[in-house]
């Protein structure tokens, strides 16, 4: 029996005939970047909380607390999940590092909230069709 989740396109177009395949596969990266979207929204807000919000900033840290420990520690929730839904070491890396980027650029000011949005979902995107094409 086939199953389809987590197989990506290399299931999809061994199991099911008629070109069926391409179809599936690319429900199968959908899903995967519906999940890594979902997870974005969860380790960004509730999982976030005032603590690393607030020392992850250089720029205003927490006192005694470097900023480079909340900032890792949020970006690194995020590769965490990444990592568990593509099944990518290399993809949670990623992530966490463009993560941690992303977030001091807009502490800084250098990017707004919404351009920060748009890079992590961005990302989103990206990680799914890896994570199709390495299935």
């Amino acid at each position: 029996i086939c199953s389809l989740r987590g197989q990506g396109r290399a299931f999809a177009t061994a199991c099911l005939p008629g070109g069926y395949g391409q179809v599936l596969g690319d429900e199968v990266m959908v899903e995967t970047f519906a999940l890594l979207v979902g997870a974005h929204f969860l380790a960004d807000y509730p999982l976030q909380g005032d603590f690393l919000a607030r020392g992850k900033s250089r720029f205003s840290p927490i006192p005694g607390v470097p900023f480079y420990h909340p900032l890792a520690a949020h970006s690194a929730i995020h590769g965490l999940f990444v990592g568990l839904i593509t099944g990518s070491l290399i993809l949670a890396c990623a992530e966490t590092l463009i993560h941690a980027f992303a977030d001091d650029q807009k502490c800084a000011g250098r990017i707004s909230y919404n351009q920060d949005q748009v890079l992590h979902i961005g990302c989103k995107i990206v990680w799914a069709i890896f994570a199709g094409a390495l299935q």
